[in-house]
């Protein structure tokens, strides 16, 4: 049944539809009362998506969808991390 393109789709949707709840929650933590580490994070945040998306094509040609997609994932919980 996960091998059927609804499946996936499905399991892709939910994943695209929690993102921005996610970003906004951690984003709406405290950061420890500074919201001068917020903008620094987020700097930082947006530079990395930047400079990732101009060579993501050629990364998800060589390894394929699925391996990439789980190796952007590896980088959330360093991201959560940093927000807490």
């Amino acid at each position: 049944w996960y091998n059927d393109s609804l499946t996936q789709l499905v399991l892709m949707s939910l994943v695209v539809f929690a993102g921005p709840g996610m970003f906004n929650s951690l984003n709406s933590i405290g950061l420890g009362g500074d919201p001068t580490f917020g903008n620094i994070l987020n700097t930082a945040l947006y530079c990395t998506w930047m400079l990732t998306s101009s060579f993501a094509p050629t990364i998800v040609n060589i390894l394929g969808a699925k391996w990439t997609l789980l190796l952007g994932t590896l980088g959330y919980p360093v991201y959560s991390l940093a927000m807490y």
